[in-house]
C-alpha cells in the first residue's frame, strides 16, 4: 500500500468537523454548503440516501459538481466487525 502522508494534508487541515453520532450532523445543511464536491464515506446506505436524496439531487443540478462515495470492503471480516458495532440492530450482510 502506497504511503500518501507526503501528498496528504494533515487531517487537522481538512477536517472541518467532527461528529459521535450521524444522527446529530445537520446533513441538509452540509449538502447545500458544498460548491463543486462531496466525499462521502459509507456504512449504511439506503436509509441515509432516501433520507436526503432532495438535497443531494439539488447538489448535483449545480454546474460541475461531484459526489465521490467511499464504501467499505465488504470481503473483510473485520472491517464489518467493527462496522457492524456501529449498527448493532443490523446484521453483517445488511451492512
Amino acid at each position: 500500500m502506497k504511503n500518501h502522508s507526503d501528498t496528504l494534508p494533515a487531517l487537522h487541515e481538512c477536517l472541518i468537523a467532527f461528529y459521535t453520532s450521524w444522527h446529530d450532523v445537520d446533513w441538509n445543511q452540509w449538502i447545500a454548503k458544498a460548491e463543486l464536491s462531496l466525499d462521502i464515506i459509507v456504512y449504511y446506505w439506503d436509509k441515509w440516501t432516501e433520507s436526503h436524496f432532495e438535497e443531494l439531487s439539488r447538489f448535483l443540478s449545480k454546474p460541475k459538481t461531484k459526489i465521490r462515495f467511499f464504501f467499505a470492503n465488504e470481503s473483510d471480516p473485520a472491517l464489518l466487525k467493527s462496522i457492524h458495532r456501529l449498527f448493532p440492530d443490523h446484521t453483517t450482510d445488511k451492512i
